[in-house]
């Protein structure tokens, strides 16, 4: 263990009767991205974590986590990242099926946040994700690892009020898989963000009249996923009640104006993926720093411009799972006059 110094929309209408019309939007089925412990764990041996998921989707499409590379780069660190099934022996049943297997790819130093998409994994309500770290001695200086973060934020209710998974973590010496624990300190969870279909519709299942006449909804539908709830008397015209996001599968919402009126119809929208240009600021030198913020795990394009009219790209990102923005630099613009922006997700 070491430490680290510094697609589209959905539509759900209730009135009197329920419509609803199906969404294409993963449903985010594991979450250990918010709860940053700042160290983490290095080893030679094939090693990772035992995910208990959330919600129903369970085919992934797109896994996210994040490791630290403490070394000088030479070419040829790699790592490779498995899905097993939990069908080993062992009182606590071991990995052993394998599901899936991202083949080699390039490791970086400093802190890497690696998005696997464009996957079709159909995988059980638990299973193990493991990496293996290749190219490197292991020793400080020349070595890499998965990074803590605790507790989880989605996953399974288990035993105890632990959310997704329990303080250990498997790995793969030489004998076999063994379940190894720091006892606390850290907790033994890595960064990790879990992403499936299929995802269930956004749906609003009831609405009850309150005794204070105010109109109390329940909606659901797929966990991390953001929607706007809307309110109506004719069904034409709608107007914003709320933006909320499913942290489970259920959520209630009241709307505190319907006592005012003799006839009220709701609608729940999945809300879109966001990208913003959040600041432009001009460097010593001239170069241009930018910062760019949206939906975690995705791919984009930033282009520049001396015209509004012919765009070239320079830059592609990935916005990371933490949620910060992307800070790039445009140091092709310190001899131009003008210079614009933009910013668009990548197909």
């Amino acid at each position: 263990m070491k430490i680290i110094e510094p697609f589209t929309t959905g539509l759900a209408l209730l009135t009197g009767i329920l419509l609803f019309a199906d969404q294409a939007c993963a449903e985010l089925i594991f979450d250990n991205s918010l709860n940053y412990r700042t160290n983490f764990n290095t080893s030679t041996f094939e090693y990772g974590d035992e995910l208990h998921l959330a919600g129903t989707a369970r085919t992934i499409t797109n896994f996210q986590f994040e490791y630290f590379g403490d070394f000088l780069r030479s070419g040829d660190e790699t790592a490779r990242v498995r899905f097993y099934a939990n069908d080993g022996p062992g009182r606590f049943p071991s990995p052993n099926t394998m599901l899936y297997d991202s083949g080699l790819f390039p490791l970086f130093p400093g802190l890497n946040t690696v998005p696997l998409t464009g996957i079709s994994i159909v995988v059980p309500d638990v299973f193990t994700w493991t990496i293996q770290f290749d190219g490197l001695t292991g020793r400080p200086g020349d070595q890499a690892g998965l990074i803590f973060y605790s507790p989880p934020t989605t996953g399974a209710n288990l035993p105890g009020g632990v959310i997704g998974s329990y303080d250990d973590y498997w790995q793969k010496p030489a004998t076999g898989w063994n379940l190894f624990t720091f006892k606390g300190n850290p907790v033994a969870n890595f960064g990790v963000r879990v992403f499936a279909f299929p995802d269930p519709p956004i749906l609003i299942t009831s609405s009850n009249r309150l005794a204070d006449g105010t109109y109390e909804l329940q909606l659901t539908g797929p966990i991390g996923q953001a929607i706007i709830i809307e309110g109506s008397t004719n069904q034409a015209n709608w107007t914003p009640l709320a933006t909320n996001t499913f942290t489970n599968g259920v959520m209630t919402f009241v709307d505190t104006q319907g006592g005012s009126f003799i006839e009220r119809s709701y609608r729940a929208i999945a809300q879109t993926d966001s990208l913003n240009l959040q600041s432009v600021k001009q460097l010593v030198g001239g170069a241009f720093q930018l910062e760019i913020a949206g939906s975690p795990g995705r791919k984009f394009v930033v282009e520049a411009s001396g015209d509004f009219a012919v765009w070239t790209p320079i830059a592609t990102n990935t916005i990371p799972f933490l949620g910060t923005p992307v800070t790039l630099v445009d140091s092709q613009a310190t001899n131009l006059n003008n210079r614009f922006y933009r910013a668009q997700f990548a197909p």
